[in-house]
């Protein structure tokens, strides 16, 4: 299911390519096992492969995940990928506090359990993901959406509007995947394009 989830959104962000890097610095917050990355590295039917040349940072804070990933997805065969094992709040801290280290796509998918963790929905956290990102571009958050989960995604959309000025969002089975851009200009906008 989640391949499904992120193949879709994938497909989104492959449709506005042109604002993205054509060899772009990848993070990934929340790696799991590693199948966002090797949809990242699957080929497609239009070039090699969705982002030939991306450079991935996969931060997990469950060493577990991580070796699960290496023996059913084999991870430590990915070239492209570097895997930090921490808490994503922690890293995106540090680096947002330095200069010079910044991404192009940074995908959000931090869970505990079916949670997520409270300090990764904060104003601060946001933030430090918007100050990361490079001027094009653009976050991709992965929210459950179905019971009491779909109150909590719209109550953290409405964070969301407040510091990007660039929304849309698309429904993937139970799932709302939300696209955040890094656009410069106007103050942020309360309407929300749907994907």
């Amino acid at each position: 299911m989640a391949e499904e989830v992120w193949e879709a959104g994938i497909k989104f962000l492959l449709q506005r390519r042109a604002e993205v890097a054509r060899a772009p610095r990848v993070l990934i917050l929340g790696l799991g096992g590693g199948s966002l990355v090797k949809l990242l590295n699957k080929q497609s039917f239009s070039s090699n492969q969705y982002f030939p040349k991306a450079k991935i940072t996969g931060v997990e804070i469950d060493p577990l995940m991580i070796e699960l990933g290496k023996k059913y997805l084999e991870m430590e065969k990915i070239k492209n990928l570097k895997i930090v094992i921490g808490d994503a709040e922690k890293f995106i801290e540090k680096i947002a506090t330095r200069d010079g280290e910044f991404f192009d796509l940074i995908f959000v998918d931090v869970y505990c359990g079916d949670q997520v963790p409270k300090n990764c929905e904060t104003e601060f956290f946001l933030q430090n993901l918007k100050k990361i990102l490079t001027q094009n571009g653009m976050i991709v958050f992965n929210r459950l959406y179905f019971k009491n989960h779909i109150f909590e995604a719209k109550n953290f959309l409405d964070k969301l509007k407040k510091i990007f000025n660039d929304l849309a969002n698309k429904k993937v089975l139970t799932n709302l995947l939300i696209f955040a851009k890094n656009s410069s200009g106007s103050p942020p906008s309360l309407k929300l394009r749907r994907a």
